[in-house]
């Protein structure tokens, strides 16, 4: 739920004609009639060129302000409200203004103080006391923010906004009959607020009242409120959440018919929503932003982020997933299957076969450390190597790999039939895969069938779900007999890891954590592999040892909203803050690295587990404990693992996780502990990339050779 602050403007220019000269007058009305229809960059030129004449004249730098803040140029409208204030410091439409803007910036104790100067000016201003009211609760001053509020409706009884932020607050006080009082006065006087409604349908959840009373309500918001979509979407979202997707399906239709020019929009406003909530824990809400983006508008480019989403998030279940690909592979990929190349076996064997290597992650990304040994490799007696890059971003890595290649096509700026094309031109036998439904992906092309022999192999979490795509390269201990992970394509499992990782040049030295620290446990990894049932376990294990901290990293920290988002998170479980470290991006690969040296133990994330960062872990010595579910994203720690001989790291359930995580606790892993892991790392096949690259080539021969015999 959003606050309601008032949408009245602030309080009319008074021009202050002691500066303003006629002209300059005339200009400053025809800035304020600009800024009211929307033009805000002439509006703010024609106030600049005024600044110019009259660099003294504080209402200009409002009205300069006032237009910012509507572009949400925060910064610069904070800067710009402060010089009006040093040049007229006792103007309350201009404290009003710059406490707007430091509410925009979440700098609430500021806003707080200013709105209260501006009312110690203009002591009966609703809107003034109302947007008071807002920034007490923000501050969690509960009895401050009901006494400003009550006094406001003393002033203007009939003021909806501050009935409605009236009856929030006594929602967050848990007074829920003063706030449905509240709040059914506020909708007499205004049906037409959206935000009453939403906040209604919160009540109603707090309540315990039945569903039908909440599909009843929304649905007269949808009547009554101008801004129905809002309305309509939550009326979905309540349908959805509660297994009655077939009832909702009318109310995309009806929003797609009577707002088409809205939905592409809409979608994308979702899918960033969705992004958002990943990185902030909300993972069931992310999973509810794609969904309906990819209703909305099931668009190649929205779709391919819904799949992407859809395997990154712990919420569907591994048929849902797949069920989500398959209508990807039906509704999407059918305009490719009717020009599809077709292929016949060449009368001469060949002398090389020619592979090729579609990616849009040739640059310093994690998928080059598992892809670069393999394309440096290659036997160019057997193997003529292509890349097709999806280049998207360049750096010092695009060019390592570019030499790797005995070819390079870029075809970012390709659609997916011309770039179908090119592949089909150049005569390749075997195309490769390298990202599945990840950023920027070229999974589409696949379903042209430019190469006789098609499979998918590193940098996806997930099957393609797509028909023409042949083979699933992956082993034993991702798959295992009777693996329940469903695919459209053959798993062809290598007799070995279906990776082999090329560590980045480091001068990272091995040291032991200090022998006075408490134990200290790592997760290393993006910060949407938290799932739920991840975060209950490393609770569960700091509260088993009080005396232990944990680390996590993630670049993600950078946001310090994020991080008081984790802390908040924390002290809800009742756990002490600060034995918790988060730690954001850092400046070299090396400083990278070198956490892990602060780290006693690494809890591998689940269910999607770690790739890179397990093997980053071990290259450092730092052990590493997971839990091996069903499919790749749950068990490709347990296959690296298996790599190194270290099956005794791998659990199978989450008490067996964090019964092992407490029973390692009790002995710090020794400096020559430590350098053992890392030479069992480094001579093991998880590092071999010639072994790795025989097991490859092989497997591409098994398939040409099977592809000789259908034909």
């Amino acid at each position: 739920m959003l606050d309601f602050e008032s949408n009245h403007p602030s309080p009319p220019i008074t021009p202050n004609l002691k500066v303003g000269s006629e002209q300059s007058l005339t200009a400053m009305r025809s800035a304020i009639d600009l800024e009211a229809n929307g033009k805000h960059d002439q509006a703010l030129q024609k106030v600049e060129l005024l600044l110019h004449r009259e660099p003294n004249n504080p209402s200009l730098y409002f009205l300069a302000a006032r237009i910012l803040l509507s572009k949400r140029d925060l910064v610069p409208a904070k800067n710009t409200i402060e010089h009006a204030l040093r040049l007229e410091p006792e103007e309350a439409s201009h404290l009003k203004l710059c406490a707007d803007i430091y509410a925009a910036l979440f700098h609430i104790t500021e806003a707080s103080e200013t709105y209260l100067r501006a009312l110690n000016l203009d002591y009966s201003n609703v809107t003034i006391m109302n947007n008071l009211g807002v920034m007490y609760r923000q501050l969690g001053e509960i009895d401050k923010s009901l006494r400003i509020l009550n006094r406001a409706l003393e002033h203007d009884e009939f003021y909806a906004p501050a009935l409605y932020n009236l009856a929030f607050t006594y929602c967050e006080a848990d007074r829920l009959v003063e706030a449905e009082g509240a709040l059914s006065t506020c909708l007499d006087i205004d049906a037409e607020m959206i935000e009453a409604w939403l906040l209604q349908d919160d009540l109603i959840q707090k309540l315990d009242r039945s569903l039908d009373e909440r599909i009843k309500q929304m649905e007269l918001a949808i009547k009554k409120s101008p801004n129905e979509l809002v309305a309509r979407l939550q009326l979905i979202n309540i349908l959805e959440e509660n297994d009655l997707a077939e009832k909702a399906l009318p109310h995309y239709k009806e929003i797609k018919d009577s707002k088409p020019e809205l939905t592409r929009g809409l979608a994308l406003d979702f899918e960033k929503r969705s992004r958002y909530c990943l990185n902030r824990l909300e993972h069931k809400l992310a999973q509810q932003f794609s969904d309906m983006a990819v209703r909305l508008d099931p668009s190649p480019d929205i779709y391919q982020v819904h799949l992407f989403m859809s395997a990154y998030l712990p919420v569907l279940n591994k048929e849902n997933r797949f069920r989500n690909l398959r209508n990807w592979n039906s509704e999407i990929c059918s305009s490719g299957r009717e020009r599809k190349f077709t292929h016949e076996l060449p009368s001469i064997e060949p002398k090389k076969l020619r592979v090729g290597y579609v990616s849009p992650d040739l640059h310093n990304h994690a998928v080059t450390f598992f892809l670069q040994g393999l394309i440096a490799n290659h036997s160019r007696d057997s193997f003529e190597v292509f890349a097709y890059s999806q280049q998207h971003k360049r750096d010092e890595q695009t060019e390592v790999m570019r030499r790797l290649f005995d070819h390079w096509r870029e075809i970012q700026f390709l659609e997916d039939y011309p770039a179908a094309k090119l592949i089909k031109d150049d005569g390749i036998d075997i195309l490769v895969d390298c990202s599945g439904h990840t950023g920027a992906n070229r999974v589409g092309v696949f379903a042209y069938k430019p190469a006789p022999i098609q499979l998918t192999y590193i940098g996806s979490p997930s099957s393609t779900g797509l028909d023409e795509m042949d083979y699933w390269l992956t082993d034993h201990v991702i798959h295992p007999a009777g693996t329940t992970e469903p695919s459209s394509e053959r798993k062809f499992r290598l007799d070995r890891c279906w990776m082999a990782y090329t560590p980045k040049e480091t001068s990272a030295e091995i040291t032991t954590n200090l022998s006075d620290a408490p134990f200290t446990f790592g997760v290393i990894n993006h910060i949407g592999k938290h799932s739920a049932d991840f975060i209950k376990a490393w609770v569960r294990i700091l509260d088993l040892l009080p005396e232990s901290r944990l680390i996590v990293k993630s670049l993600e920290f950078d946001d310090a909203d994020l991080r008081l988002k984790v802390l908040d998170l924390l002290k809800t479980k009742g756990l002490d803050r600060e034995r918790l470290l988060l730690l954001g991006k850092t400046r070299t690969f090396d400083e990278h690295l070198a956490t892990y040296n602060l780290i006693d133990l690494c809890l591998d994330p689940f269910p999607y587990t770690g790739g890179t960062s397990t093997c980053d872990a071990l290259l450092m010595g730092t052990p590493l404990i997971t839990l091996a579910g069903e499919g790749l994203r749950e068990r490709m720690s347990a296959s690296m693992l298996a790599s190194i001989n270290r099956n005794e790291w791998v659990t199978a359930s989450q008490e067996e996780y964090i019964e092992l995580a407490y029973e390692m606790s009790t002995q710090r892993t020794s400096l020559e502990q430590k350098q053992l892991i890392r030479n069992q790392f480094l001579n093991s096949p998880l590092t071999d990339v010639k072994d790795l690259t025989l097991n490859v080539e092989n497997a591409y021969r098994a398939m040409w050779k099977e592809y000789q015999l259908k034909g």
